[in-house]
């Protein structure tokens, strides 16, 4: 599975955003929006370096990926949320 961010839109509620994107899953690809919490940025103590939090999180259809396609929804959801915690750092 890859995302690749093709734009971000700031939305009304402080640090968060949405994060527009093409998800590739099992060679298909679909352009998808998932929503984006800027957690804030800290610095550390040790080695100086900032550190940013984030969460993403959306819910996709698992059918558009051709994702169990002989399972019915009364099995198994066509609706599966993900939900990415990241941490980057910037480093000196």
């Amino acid at each position: 599975m890859t995302f690749a961010t093709t734009s971000v839109e700031k939305t009304a509620q402080e640090n968060h955003y949405k994060l527009n994107g093409n998800l590739t899953m099992r060679g298909i690809t679909k352009p998808v929006t998932m929503d984006l919490w800027y957690r804030g940025t800290i610095t550390d103590a040790q080695s100086g370096n900032e550190i940013a939090g984030f969460q993403i999180s959306g819910v996709l259809k698992r059918l558009d990926f051709g994702v169990g396609p002989k399972f019915p929804e009364a099995l198994i959801s066509n609706e599966v949320m993900i939900k990415v915690d990241g941490e980057y750092i910037k480093q000196k």
